[in-house]
């Protein structure tokens, strides 16, 4: 594929489950294609008694510190959580930015972002950092090992396929 759009994907996963899924991403796209990842942080308004949790994870070096195994003990907000799976995970740049460095991606953008890129639902906006974007690519002239058996058209008779594909 020459690109792939997850938004709110990850908050669904496990750090594990992330690390295999963007290597995944990595092997399934052709040189140059792009990633492009919107998904919601630990600094969300009805999670704000988690910060303190989140907080003291980074600072022990935890990777993915974001995780919540229960969020009912942490959201302000029933109308939110009821809604949301139980365990969810707020991720934060520096974790996006480290699981596509490791697996091969040129990251071309990666910021923190609130409202001024869409409104937010009640409960979520707090101070500009409630969501992170990352833009990143597969690198030019990097080879899929994954799928070895594929071809190119150019590479496999070329004449059977019609003119007007080709």
């Amino acid at each position: 594929v020459s690109a792939v759009y997850m938004s709110q994907v990850l908050p669904f996963l496990k750090g594990d489950e992330i690390e295999r899924g963007i290597k995944k991403v990595f092997n399934w796209l052709i040189a140059g294609g792009e990633v492009f990842v919107v998904t919601f942080t630990p600094f969300i308004q009805h999670v704000t008694s988690f910060i303190p949790v989140y907080n003291e994870r980074k600072r022990n070096g935890q990777r993915w510190a974001g995780y919540i195994d229960d969020l009912a003990q942490f959201s302000s907000h029933e109308n939110i959580y009821k809604h949301l799976p139980n365990e969810i995970h707020h991720i934060d740049l520096e974790d996006l930015k480290w699981v596509f460095e490791i697996n091969g991606f040129v990251i071309k953008e990666v910021r923190y972002f609130g409202e001024e890129e869409g409104a937010l639902p009640e409960g979520i906006k707090m101070d500009g950092r409630e969501r992170v974007g990352l833009i990143a690519s597969r690198p030019l002239g990097s080879q899929t090992q994954e799928y070895t058996d594929w071809q190119r058209v150019s590479d496999n008779l070329l004449e059977r396929v019609p003119p007007s594909i080709r």
